[in-house]
């Protein structure tokens, strides 16, 4: 018992230690990015190559995964990390690295185990993981840029005002805004200095931003650009039903904050036992496999636990109108 108790021990410790380690690397990764991502950076066999251009091995597999919408959805988020830290990369390529290095780790993970299973748990954990981090980190944004609209609005009406264009107003803007704000804005002055339409600018916002009240704006925008008119009024109500939406948000992040911990535990903890208890016990899952009723018990555990995500998540999505 006491041996088994160690097993378990250091399992953990390794566990929390190859976290530390990646977590390390993946900071590193990015802020190599941020700062020495240059031509020589993407030279063939280089890490941001690979980042541009994919695992030629594991492109196919990309290419079909891509057709889940949730593996869509995850990838773009990732793909709008990399170039926010200032790194190219396009989904199949960003989806073929991580099908590589899955292989690779779970590859190594079953030569030291020799355990098919522990390789695919600890995959599934992985996985479990980025899809975590990708959430927290598209909902921190989301939440940066709500919080920021505000001050973008009272920023426009006091450009409009003082008698700047769009394209000036969208590059004071740009000037003025960091992380998604900063790169919408960008692509929109982009647009009217290519010689597009001013609608077409205005798209920008319609088509890559979640927040309602921005898109509000850019129709706002678009028709006094058409009809004219002051802006000004527009602009001021936007921004008093902004500032609303987010008192709202925060009163419900608050209320909402131990459920959505609790749904995380419990989304992530069945993985990380199995992982766990494969390593210390070769033939933990074996029971399963060797009949019929252990297939049916096995599928009925992963299908109660994909309805409870499912209900958990859909519980919690709630939209603020």
């Amino acid at each position: 018992m006491a041996t088994a108790y160690l097993f378990v021990a250091g399992a953990v410790a390794s566990s929390f230690g190859l976290a530390y380690l990646l977590g390390k690397s993946a900071h590193g990764f990015f802020q190599g990015g941020i700062s020495g991502g240059t031509n020589s950076g993407y030279q063939r066999g280089h890490r941001f190559w690979y980042l541009r251009n994919g695992v030629s091995a594991t492109r196919c597999v990309a290419r079909w995964l891509l057709r889940i919408p949730g593996v869509t959805l995850f990838t773009n988020e990732g793909v709008l990390i990399c170039k926010l830290a200032h790194l190219e990369t396009n989904p199949v390529s960003l989806l073929s690295v991580y099908v590589a290095l899955l292989c690779v780790i779970g590859g190594i993970v079953a030569l030291a185990t020799a355990s098919l299973l522990s390789a695919l748990a600890v995959c599934a954990c992985l996985t479990a993981f980025c899809c975590m981090y990708l959430n927290s980190r598209r909902d921190a944004r989301e939440e940066a840029t709500r919080e920021a609209l505000p001050e973008v609005l009272r920023s426009m009406e006091i450009c409009f005002q003082s008698g700047f264009t769009l394209l000036q107003t969208f590059r004071q803007i740009e000037q003025e805004t960091t992380g998604a704000l900063h790169y919408l804005f960008d692509r929109a002055a982009r647009r009217l200095e290519l010689g597009e339409s001013a609608s077409s600018a205005l798209a920008v916002f319609r088509e890559n931003s979640a927040v309602s009240g921005l898109s509000f704006v850019s129709i706002a925008l678009d028709v006094q650009h058409q009809a004219g008119g002051s802006i000004a009024s527009v602009l001021e109500s936007a921004r008093s039903a902004l500032r609303d939406e987010l008192d709202l948000r925060r009163s419900l992040r608050v209320q909402t904050a131990q459920a959505k911990l609790s749904a995380r535990v419990v989304t992530i903890l069945p993985f990380v036992l199995i992982a766990l208890f494969s390593l210390v016990s070769e033939g933990f899952l074996q029971p399963f496999f060797a009949s019929p009723l252990g297939w049916m018990l096995l599928a009925i555990a992963f299908a109660m636990q994909l309805g409870g995500i499912l209900l958990v998540r859909r519980m919690l999505a709630v939209e603020v109108n």
